[in-house]
């Protein structure tokens, strides 16, 4: 996946956990092809850490925004 290939030199990617370590998390991050990076503020009701997309999140869309000019295709 791109976006790991863009961010595993500045944080650590885990790709698979289970609820309560979502819970615990201090960001938690969707990345796919069509919505970029997505911040998850809430899971099952609850709220992750401060409930505001993190600076992780960020990062990702500025990287992505970035490839995206330099190595993307033109439409």
């Amino acid at each position: 996946m791109r976006m790991i290939d863009l961010i595993k030199d500045e944080v650590s990617v885990i790709s698979v956990v289970s609820g309560e370590e979502i819970l615990l998390a201090r960001e938690v991050i969707i990345v796919g092809t069509t919505g970029d990076a997505i911040s998850v503020v809430r899971f099952d009701g609850k709220p992750i850490y401060d409930v505001r997309p993190g600076p992780v999140a960020k990062r990702i869309r500025e990287l992505l925004i970035l490839d995206l000019q330099e190595n993307g295709i033109q439409l």
